[in-house]
């Protein structure tokens, strides 16, 4: 018989949504990321609304490497919902900021093949 972690079953709050750590987009923008998943309406000091985004480095990343950010970015938000709904998840993306608002932008391998 095993353990529960050995087959990576996790209890995840729904108040704290994605078990892993917070990192700032401040610490992702110009990076290659692969979204794994993401959750709507995370209240924060900020606000409430917010989007976290479950993100690792390579979509087969041990658990271990993911991490999660929050969001209130509203073309974060769109493309989010677009990938869900072509089911396009995980998706490989770089985040950018324009000076007033982060976004995802393709990466070079979504543009090859």
């Amino acid at each position: 018989m095993g353990l529960l972690k050995d087959i990576n079953v996790k209890y995840e709050s729904e108040e704290g949504f994605f078990n892993c750590p917070v990192v700032r987009l401040s610490q992702l923008t110009g990076r290659v990321f692969c979204i794994l998943d993401y959750a709507v309406g995370a209240r924060t000091k900020f606000g409430e609304g917010r989007c976290v985004v479950k993100i690792s480095g390579k979509q087969d990343d041990d658990p271990s490497l993911h991490r999660k950010f929050i969001s209130n970015s509203k073309r974060i938000k769109y493309t989010l919902d677009m990938l869900r709904e072509r089911n396009a998840l995980p998706y490989r993306v770089t985040l950018r900021y324009d000076g007033h608002q982060y976004y995802f932008d393709e990466c070079d391998d979504n543009k090859q093949g």
